[in-house]
């Protein structure tokens, strides 16, 4: 399956996150690349990613992921413009979610990927991320959810998901994506 260099630059971020069960992190994938150990004993390319995207327009995301996991995307909780409160919307998302990992114990580790738009500093959105990520946390902790299989981290807005020169585009950078990992059967 080939997927889009924004895809490809997510799952790399998505990949990262879950080898290295960071807690928060700032910086452009190649910083991250760089400075994180290469995941499950695989050995990081040579090449940058800016490089390698540049290179490719997609990827193949069976030969990028690593072969001991399975990513399992559980949807996204969207915010207001520099907000980290939930909505009721979300919420329900959030119960569904919860009643998945309630009713699959396989899942060994759930990744919330905070985002968000492009407007206002680095370091300002750096934060809101991290906080939109941590009310998420708190929400699915509150219904039950061990704490320690919640790994998130905060992209504010150095990794986009869409364009932020549009309104619709910036709507939907502002949110959390939510993923179940599963290990990969034998």
């Amino acid at each position: 399956m080939n997927i889009s260099k924004k895809s490809a630059r997510h799952l790399l971020n998505v990949m990262l996150l879950a080898s290295a069960c960071c807690v928060s992190a700032a910086g452009p994938a190649d910083e991250l690349a760089r400075d994180l150990p290469p995941p499950l004993g695989l050995t990081m390319p040579s090449i940058s990613l800016s490089a390698a995207l540049a290179l490719s327009t997609s990827i193949n995301i069976e030969a990028a992921a690593p072969a001991a996991m399975r990513f399992i995307n559980l949807g996204r909780v969207n915010f207001v413009s520099n907000k980290w409160e939930l909505s009721d919307s979300a919420k329900q998302t959030l119960d569904a979610v919860s009643s998945y990992l309630a009713t699959n114990p396989g899942v060994s580790r759930l990744l919330l990927d905070g985002h968000t738009d492009g407007v206002g500093s680095f370091k300002i959105n750096d934060n809101l991320s991290d906080k939109r990520a941590i009310a998420v946390q708190a929400y699915l902790s509150g219904k039950g959810i061990d704490p320690a299989l919640i790994h998130w981290r905060g992209h504010g807005k150095h990794a986009p998901l869409d364009e932020n020169w549009t309104r619709l585009g910036r709507d939907r950078n502002r949110q959390v994506q939510l993923y179940a990992v599963y290990p990969s059967s034998p």
